[in-house]
């Protein structure tokens, strides 16, 4: 599971977006953004937090079925920032040029 983009994670109870897939990069493909945290889905469950699919178009028109409507709960368990592995133009709307 990843969020992307570097803003501060919300407090508990603030729903935020996410993204899932099979593996890392699968996730990661999922978000325009070129830093991300990761976490999975049963370690946010584990600490008494709510993951929802919520299939959702992007602000390009892009059906994203890997979004994610996150709930934490309790201590976080996303990394720090790091670097999306991912190039830019494998991502999601990766070839739209006003994504930051």
């Amino acid at each position: 599971m990843v969020k992307g983009g570097t803003k501060p994670l919300p407090t508990d109870g603030a729903v935020f977006s996410g993204t899932v897939g099979p593996t890392l990069e699968a996730a990661a493909c999922a978000v325009p953004h070129g830093q991300i945290r990761i976490s999975t889905v049963g370690e946010i469950r584990a600490n008494g937090g709510v993951v929802l699919w919520e299939p959702e178009i992007s602000r390009y028109d892009t059906m994203n079925y890997q979004h994610l409507d996150i709930i934490k709960a309790g201590p976080t368990t996303f990394t720090v920032l790091q670097p999306n592995t991912v190039p830019r133009p494998e991502r999601i709307d990766g070839a739209k040029k006003d994504i930051p």
